[in-house]
C-alpha cells in the first residue's frame, strides 16, 4: 500500500487508532528500509459540544 495519497493515512489512523497506526505507519517506513528521517506528527480530538454558531441564528 502506498501512503502517497493522505487520505490512506488518515484511514489506517481511524481504523487502528492513533497509537496502533502511527506504529504500523513506522513499521512499514523501516521495512521498506527509508533512509530519510521520518516524523509523523498525529491529534485526536473529542468534542460534543456545538462547532459553529450561525451569524444569522
Amino acid at each position: 500500500m502506498s501512503y502517497q495519497n493522505p487520505v490512506l493515512i488518515f484511514d489506517r489512523l481511524r481504523t487502528n487508532g492513533i497509537d496502533q497506526g502511527v506504529t504500523d505507519l513506522l513499521q512499514r517506513v523501516k521495512a521498506k528500509k527509508v533512509r530519510d528521517s521520518t516524523t509523523i506528527v498525529s491529534w485526536e480530538i473529542n468534542h460534543s459540544g456545538e462547532t459553529t454558531i450561525p451569524s444569522d441564528g
